[in-house]
């Protein structure tokens, strides 16, 4: 099974004021990786005061869904160039405007069951991309409920790239995470992936 790798080369405290003297450690994921919105709705429902109390009363999602909401209204104000790198001497520069998050996926789904990538391979050395960008707010509101079925890739904005490393530089700091877990925001990321590096013995 692959394992995703998470460098930060720049890094920020919560505040997204100054750089952070110590650099953040790398981190490595199994799932998913993503910088933006979806991330920005990690951070804040790590922090929820109200999200443990919901999930005592079997209504979690809802903590998920007013967060995202309020998540929606302050993304999408940032650029992003991404440097994807492929296994051979391959490479493809994009760049995206008013994104709203990019999500680098080892599996087809994250958590949540969002089917983000379908057809991703677990043990193929690549990382896919789904990046949501240039969409009216609006519309993202259609385009989630369309990804736990993999449907979004039929609305403009929606892309799908593939690549054994990733460079993504953002206009400003936005939120990370790695398999759901945020640990600071950054404008300046690698993210690769190592084939079959764990195995399972069963």
């Amino acid at each position: 099974m692959d394992v995703g790798f998470l460098h930060y080369n720049t890094a920020y405290s919560s505040d997204g004021g100054q750089p952070l003297e110590k650099p953040a450690e790398d981190r490595r994921f199994l799932v998913s990786s993503g910088i933006g919105f979806d991330a920005g709705v990690c951070q804040e429902a790590m922090h929820s005061k109200i999200k443990d109390f919901l999930n005592k009363a079997g209504m979690g999602k809802l903590t998920y869904l007013g967060i995202a909401l309020k998540q929606l209204i302050r993304s999408g104000n940032a650029a992003a160039e991404l440097t994807v790198e492929g296994n051979g001497d391959s490479s493809q520069k994009v760049s995206l405007s008013r994104l709203m998050f990019i999500a680098c996926m080892s599996h087809c789904y994250e958590g949540g069951g969002f089917y983000f990538c379908p057809g991703a391979d677990a043990s193929d050395g690549i990382l896919d991309l789904c990046t949501v960008s240039g969409v009216p707010k609006w519309k993202v509101l259609m385009v989630l409920p369309s990804a736990f079925t993999g449907k979004h890739y039929r609305y403009n904005g929606v892309e799908r790239y593939y690549g054994s490393s990733i460079r993504i530089r953002t206009t400003v700091p936005l939120w990370v995470h790695t398999d759901g877990e945020v640990s600071c925001l950054s404008d300046d990321i690698l993210v690769s992936c190592s084939r079959q590096l764990l195995r399972f013995y069963y």
